[in-house]
């Protein structure tokens, strides 16, 4: 089988890649980043450099649909926030392909922080309280009593979220795209990831981000095993008989889970089924049963990641932080690639240059041509 993955710049994609290769399929890599982690690998049967598809998605679909033609690709996989164009595409690409996600209209409807809110609510499960806002009026009709976070509708990594703002800074806020005001629960936050197929749970795990890398973006994944994320996943899943790779964040409170957001794609959930997830079984829509718990797997991380914010951690709680290094695996290091971590410089220094070029923050740099914002059919 010939497989197209999309989304090479992320470490999590790299593990999709490994374990599709050693499970003896044919992959290829597309991505509109010059250097990409996906370069980095060995086996991949050719990598594409395409156009950036929040710039002209027209010409970034026709570039895919050339490739799947042309190579035969059987299944197209998405990972990271191309596939909200991919999917765009859904329609005309299916006829050459099976992708591995849902159409456009569902998978934004997860995405949008609001309106996967009121869908949690309408299932009965628990979610925080929040009030949509889209104009500075909106902002007058949210509780004075109640501790609030602020963040927009669509942006990743946590940008602009504001934690319990003052009444003057949400007063002060500019609302130039829509806003999600949630209730502020407080509590130990969870991540989870899974791989659905009509709304049958297939595969997942559950993990805590122990160091990140700015306010949200985790670089150390603790596994976990909550029975009430567990829970929230099945019933989730099942009512709106998902197809493909989902993600989740929640906060416990009181052995409740609240979930904050999702993101229908994949995250730093499948370094953890890596080397234990069966392909045949999962794409042939059947549940995996052979997963040993959560807990007795061994943490994750991303060593650069924790070299480069390692000062603010180890200024903290030096011990600790020595510790929780030493026993975690980087997703970097492995036996089969030797030479992975130095190539990677290659991408490193790739986002660098994106940096200071589009002037943004290292993970805002490395996202900026695959960010999606709620807009629709963009052209540069």
């Amino acid at each position: 089988m010939n497989i197209l993955i999309m989304g090479g710049r992320a470490p999590a994609t790299l593990d999709i890649m490994r374990s599709l290769m050693n499970q003896g399929y044919q992959v290829y890599s597309a991505e509109s980043m010059l250097f990409p982690l996906a370069r980095c690998v060995k086996g991949i049967k050719k990598h594409f450099v395409i156009p950036k598809p929040n710039q002209d998605l027209s010409v970034f679909l026709k570039a895919v649909k050339d490739i799947v033609i042309q190579y035969k690709i059987d299944l197209l996989i998405p990972t990271c926030e191309e596939i909200f164009y991919i999917s765009q595409g859904y329609e005309d690409l299916s006829k050459h392909t099976k992708i591995f996600a849902e159409p456009f209209e569902r998978l934004e409807q997860l995405h949008n922080k609001f309106s996967f809110n009121q869908l949690v609510k309408e299932y009965g499960l628990n979610a925080p309280q929040s009030w949509l806002i889209t104009t500075d009026k909106d902002k007058q009709t949210l509780p004075a009593d109640r501790e609030l976070v602020l963040k927009p509708v669509f942006p990743i990594f946590g940008s602009r979220t504001l934690i319990k703002p003052t009444p003057k800074a949400i007063t002060d806020l500019a609302i130039k795209e829509p806003y999600i005001a949630q209730q502020f629960i407080q509590g130990k936050e969870y991540s989870a990831y899974a791989i659905a197929h009509k709304g049958e749970v297939l595969i997942q795990s559950c993990y805590h981000s122990v160091y990140n890398a700015g306010r949200s973006t985790g670089i150390y994944f603790e596994p976990a095993e909550i029975k009430p994320i567990n829970e929230f996943i099945k019933t989730f899943c099942k009512r709106f008989q998902f197809s493909g790779q989902i993600a989740f964040d929640f906060i416990i409170m009181n052995e409740k889970a609240y979930v904050l957001e999702c993101n229908p794609r994949l995250t730093s959930g499948f370094h953890f089924l890596t080397d234990k997830i069966d392909w045949h079984t999962i794409l042939s829509g059947q549940r995996q049963y052979d997963i040993p718990n959560m807990q007795h797997m061994q943490p994750f991380m991303l060593g650069q990641g924790m070299l480069i914010y390692s000062l603010k951690y180890l200024l903290k709680k030096p011990g600790r932080f020595v510790k929780d290094y030493r026993r975690a695996h980087d997703v970097l290091k492995n036996k089969a690639y030797p030479w992975l971590r130095f190539k990677s410089t290659l991408t490193m220094l790739n986002v660098l240059c994106r940096a200071i070029r589009v002037k943004k923050g290292i993970y805002l740099a490395s996202t900026y041509d695959i960010d999606f914002n709620g807009n629709r059919n963009p052209s540069g």
